[in-house]
């Protein structure tokens, strides 16, 4: 008996999170380049597990992962149980794309997200970077960047002289990333301030680093792209350390090779 009344509570709990689906994918049409985010404000409707108590809540989509599986929320904790984490992260945000309190937000590098009804892209900056006058994150001069994050100093195993050991420092420093990513300069940064940095897949440090450790303690720009630099782009990603652009500004069209936007000469401009 109770193995059937789970079968038959699991049924409808999926039933109850499909037509909710069916009814999102019926009313989204928006599109968010990769660089930046759907924040908003909506009612957590997760079916039968939030049937008459649905909870206002504001989120962005990079952090729909962190809440579902944060424990924090009883209905999703509810609803995993039945549905599964990947079905309910997948109607919370098909619930955010459909909402009418929404906007896309732009954060900065060494952020979280803070939103909330007053301010969906409203951000703090994490790391031990600070806000500054322009809107970004940033490590003040008086400190250094070791590895990402903004500290008064970095560690070190010995003392380096600045010039003679860069290279030694260098390879002392990749050896704290993990396989597959790499020590690079920060650009605007000290001599020896660095983070480490998956080149395969990020956007601004697309294939390689934006200034090279290894090279001279001035900071001399690396081989890496900034792929959102990349002229008349409008969606892109970094795959394989190499920029992929699914869409182009109007007047320029998508390169045979995909890397690129080219001008588009049939391109007419309404009268």
């Amino acid at each position: 008996m109770r193995l059937t009344t789970l079968t038959v509570l699991s049924v409808a709990a999926l039933t109850s999170a499909e037509m909710i689906q069916g009814l999102v994918k019926r009313t989204t049409s928006t599109t968010v380049n990769s660089n930046s985010q759907l924040c908003g404000c909506f009612k957590l409707n997760l079916g039968i597990f939030t049937s008459g108590n649905l909870n206002d809540i504001c989120l962005c989509e990079k952090d729909i992962e962190d809440f579902v599986s944060g424990g924090s929320n009883g209905a999703c904790n509810q609803a995993k149980k039945v549905i599964g984490t990947d079905q309910v992260a997948a109607i919370i945000s098909g619930l955010l794309k459909s909402c009418q309190d929404k906007e896309t937000c732009t954060l900065p590098e060494h952020s979280k997200s803070s939103c909330s009804s007053s301010n969906k892209c409203n951000y703090d900056c994490t790391d031990g970077y600070e806000k500054d006058k322009n809107g970004q994150c940033s490590c003040p001069s008086s400190k250094s960047v070791c590895n990402g994050q903004c500290r008064s100093s970095c560690p070190s195993g010995r003392s380096l002289p600045e010039k003679r050991d860069l290279v030694y420092w260098g390879k002392q420093t990749q050896r704290t990333c993990q396989s597959g990513w790499k020590a690079c300069g920060v650009p605007g940064g000290g001599p020896r301030d660095w983070e480490c940095i998956d080149v395969k897949d990020d956007l601004w440090s697309c294939g390689d680093c934006p200034f090279d450790v290894m090279v001279s303690p001035s900071g001399t720009p690396g081989r890496g792209v900034d792929c959102t630099s990349i002229p008349g782009v409008s969606d892109v990603g970094c795959s394989a350390g190499r920029c992929v652009i699914r869409k182009c500004m109007s007047g320029y069209k998508v390169s045979s090779n995909g890397h690129d936007c080219e001008v588009d000469h049939s391109f007419q401009v309404d009268a």
